[in-house]
């Protein structure tokens, strides 16, 4: 399964490179692994430098202990203190405004506020470092600013339907192919009366809604990508409920909290990761991050993805940038910073990470095992797609505010002319 996602991945690769929207260069060649990564630069002997290193994304807080620890091994007088908080983005923002941005953080390249940090000087540009040519030059090209490289991609994400592969096969399902099929599942496992049911939904947390409707509409976005429906939408060109996969998705949305843990927002993510990891609920539409909680929480699960199927079961499949490191202008010890950015570019440090992460790596080199998501990565083979999309302002949080209140008064069409009204002026004053 390495080797198979290796080729899948160079042949979408050589597509998506053909429409990369800057093609600028992304910095001298340097040597094969791209910098002082390894121990033949062991550093020892001098002071000690600590870098505060502020990491979102809360599943891959083990995952980076053992990246730091690695690290560490080989630079005696570098210590890295990872920093995970609650509501993360919002405590970046609020040190960017007072200039204390912390040595390293990991951020999503399109997000709005890490665009800002860059155009306003907070982050480094690292677009000349040699450490970069170690890095597929599709995904550098994906993520470049007016044609700077201001982050490391780390690893790439998907989303589909996690499942528990022991309860499918005792009941005796199959990997739905179609909506109706998956439907079909669900609506057997609610007939059983038992008290399991078919969904997990964490619905308590606005960014899994949002996660949820993506999940579906990716699926069937052919003619376009979600990018270019922003530029129309932004454009005054069309609204959202111009598109009728958007429109579907939230119709879908709303059907799959039929089949569900029942009230569904007052369960948060962490305690949904819980419980379907210890045997609750058959299905789980989520992405690949879930990996490292899931065996985290239940190491002797079993556990697997399938692609979320739409109606005629010619899905889409897209792969994006899962979360990316940066390093601010704010830190005085750039040169520790770089290092630690070279280790993450570097195989040996990107090969620990994809292995306990268990996600796609944007380093070349690495072997990924992606053993748990075979039938995504059909998918992947036949209809796979890079995807980057940027989203301005504060549409984000906007958009999964009025996503989560979707799901309470379920008008479909009010939802769509909320979502085009808040993200026309998002588009608007971002465009000023």
């Amino acid at each position: 399964m390495k080797k198979i996602f290796a080729c899948l991945l160079a042949g979408l690769l050589a597509l998506s490179s053909l429409s990369a929207c800057n093609n600028s260069s992304t910095g001298s060649s340097g040597n094969g692994d791209g910098g002082s990564a390894t121990g033949d630069d062991t550093q020892g002997g001098g002071e000690t430098v600590e870098l505060e290193f502020v990491q979102q994304k809360r599943e891959a807080t083990e995952t980076f202990d053992k990246v730091i620890e690695e690290f560490q091994a080989a630079h005696s007088n570098i210590v890295v203190k990872q920093n995970t908080v609650p509501d993360a983005g919002q405590v970046l923002m609020s040190r960017a405004a007072s200039n204390t941005l912390p040595d390293l953080m990991t951020h999503w390249p399109g997000n709005a506020s890490f665009t800002a940090f860059c155009e306003e000087g907070k982050i480094i540009d690292i677009t000349d470092q040699d450490f970069v040519s170690n890095i597929d030059e599709s995904y550098v090209n994906g993520i470049l600013q007016d044609g700077k490289l201001y982050c490391i991609p780390v690893a790439l994400n998907f989303m589909g339907v996690w499942y528990n592969v022991d309860k499918f096969t005792e009941a005796g399902y199959e990997i739905p192919k179609t909506w109706d099929e998956m439907i079909d599942i669900a609506k057997d496992i609610q007939s059983k009366g038992d008290g399991d049911y078919a969904f997990v939904l964490p619905d308590k947390d606005t960014w899994t809604i949002d996660q949820c409707v993506s999940n579906i509409y990716g699926k069937s976005l052919k003619d376009y990508t979600i990018q270019d429906i922003y530029d129309a939408v932004g454009a005054g060109e069309k609204t959202f409920a111009d598109y009728p996969e958007l429109v579907d998705a939230a119709n879908k949305a709303i059907e799959l909290r039929e089949y569900s843990n029942g009230d569904t927002l007052s369960l948060g993510y962490d305690a949904a990761v819980s419980e379907f990891a210890t045997g609750t609920g058959y299905m789980f539409p989520q992405g690949s991050w879930v990996y490292a909680s899931l065996k985290s929480a239940n190491p002797d699960g079993n556990f697997a993805m399938f692609t979320m199927p739409n109606d005629d079961g010619n899905m889409r499949q897209p792969m994006g940038v899962d979360l990316a490191i940066a390093g601010s202008t704010n830190t005085s010890h750039e040169d520790e910073v770089m290092e630690f950015l070279a280790f993450m570019a570097s195989k040996e440090g990107a090969q620990t990470y994809s292995e306990l992460d268990g996600s796609p790596s944007c380093v070349n080199g690495v072997e990924s095992n992606l053993d748990y998501a075979s039938d995504i990565l059909d998918s992947f083979a036949e209809n796979g797609e890079l995807s980057v999309s940027f989203r301005p302002g504060t549409y984000e949080d906007d958009y999964r505010a009025e996503t989560q209140g979707l799901l309470i008064d379920k008008d479909v069409d009010s939802w769509m002319a909320k979502i085009t009204d808040v993200y026309r002026e998002n588009y608007d004053e971002a465009n000023k």
